[in-house]
């Protein structure tokens, strides 16, 4: 992915590796969510991706592509002198956008300059094909990241970069139209959505909407209160497990950065088993997988084919049935 480490703006100029290395520990005391950037004269970029004073990742940008430095060589790629070093501070939402756009790869690259209505009737037509993409718009002093999964699906997230200060939002594709009334300098990158951590994203997108249609039926068959407390079963288990995830009626609040597909998926199926078997009690076996298997035909086909792949076949004896091909016409 070509480097946007330009977002990040620089506070400290040309420093050596141990004041670099204090500003790492720094970032780390004070657990710091976000990017730090560190440039030298090279032309070399870095960037650190930050958790809450962890570092989750080092990309190595370079103008057109990005790469992800092995943990072990860390210190080897950065002891240099004269680096420039700079702090976007940024939450969960907005570094799994960031991680999404830096690690999948880039198919085409295309480049335009459009008023404020060309952008808009360009945007209704890149969400209606299929493959994943990134746009990336400057405009004065602003630059935004919009990420769209593939059609047909309604949700796009942003990351809006304005006043070196980050904001991420979740919305569709009518923000084109409601946005600045301006000239745009657009870049789109069209990926390929056989990667990981496309898959990853786009299952922690479809299992929000899922677990929000499975609670809200079993409240309508259970009641209530049962559903409620099924949903504080299904948030304690998550949360003794280590996960940073809470489940109600209104579907999943993930503030949770995995760093795996596999992570993500043993968590997202043991949710669910917690699920059916916790449900059964109450309705039955049978009326729980008839829950699962509405609850999947009900969701846009990227959604569905992701759970269908990579969660419902992983149920065990008794599980939840996926979806046959015929059911999906």
């Amino acid at each position: 992915m070509p480097d946007f480490s330009s977002i990040i703006p620089e506070i400290h100029h040309n420093i050596s590796f141990g004041y670099t290395e204090l500003l790492i520990q720094e970032r780390r005391q004070e657990l710091f969510s976000g990017l730090m950037r560190i440039s030298y004269p090279s032309g070399e970029n870095f960037v650190f991706l930050f958790l809450e004073g962890v570092q989750q990742r080092l990309y190595s940008c370079f103008e057109r592509t990005t790469e992800v430095v092995n943990r072990q060589t860390w210190s080897q790629r950065l002891d240099h002198p004269g680096a420039s070093v700079g702090f976007l501070p940024m939450g969960v939402d907005g570094l799994r956008l960031i991680r999404v756009v830096y690690e999948t790869p880039v198919k085409t690259e295309e480049q335009f300059n459009l008023s404020h209505n060309e952008f808009a009737d360009k945007v209704q037509t890149w969400t209606d094909e299929s493959e994943p993409s990134f746009i990336y718009i400057q405009s004065e002093n602003i630059h935004r990241i919009y990420v769209l999964v593939g059609n047909p699906n309604s949700v796009i997230e942003e990351l809006n970069v304005t006043q070196d200060q980050a904001r991420f939002s979740i919305g569709d594709a009518s923000f084109s139209r409601v946005s600045q009334n301006t000239d745009y300098k657009v870049f789109r990158y069209v990926s390929n959505s056989d990667h990981d951590t496309w898959r990853e994203y786009k299952l922690r997108l479809a299992f929000s909407p899922l677990m929000r249609m499975l609670i809200t039926r079993f409240g309508e068959l259970a009641g209530r209160v049962l559903a409620e407390r099924l949903g504080v079963q299904l948030t304690n288990w998550a949360a003794g497990s280590g996960w940073n995830l809470s489940i109600n009626s209104n579907g999943v609040f993930n503030r949770e950065y995995f760093d795996t597909l596999e992570d993500a998926l043993s968590v997202y199926v043991g949710i669910l088993d917690q699920f059916r078997d916790e449900a059964g009690f109450a309705v039955g076996s049978r009326l729980v997988e008839t829950m699962f298997h509405d609850a999947l035909m009900k969701l846009p086909p990227v959604f569905r084919n992701i759970l269908n792949q990579y969660l419902y076949m992983q149920f065990g004896p008794g599980g939840a049935a996926a979806i046959s091909p015929k059911e999906l016409l």
